[in-house]
């Protein structure tokens, strides 16, 4: 399935089995979406469980972050939200090995 955008030469989004195509920032990405049908090992459940820590961190804060990270997205296709929680994943989220 293909959908079109203002008009057909402007841009489309593309679905293929469980890959979804799509235009982000000017960019084109690609991603698989779907349940995962396996187990996941140890460090898979780790940095699922960063992530939700980051996460949950950021959102009460989410107006300061898309100010204070502002200048960031403009050199990066990242969005705001994702360049702090890289940042806070990095550098203020450490733990036991």
């Amino acid at each position: 399935m293909v959908v079109f955008r203002n008009g057909s030469g402007s841009g489309f989004s593309r679905r293929n089995d469980n890959v979804i195509t799509y235009m982000l920032n000017g960019q084109w990405v690609s991603r698989i979406i779907g349940l995962r049908t396996y187990k996941p090992i140890k460090p898979v459940l780790a940095v699922w469980q960063v992530t939700k820590l980051a996460t949950d961190f950021l959102k009460p804060v989410r107006d300061f972050i898309k100010t204070g990270f502002e200048l960031e997205t403009k050199v990066t296709f990242l969005n705001y939200h994702n360049v702090a929680a890289e940042y806070n994943r990095l550098n203020a989220i450490t733990g036991a090995k």
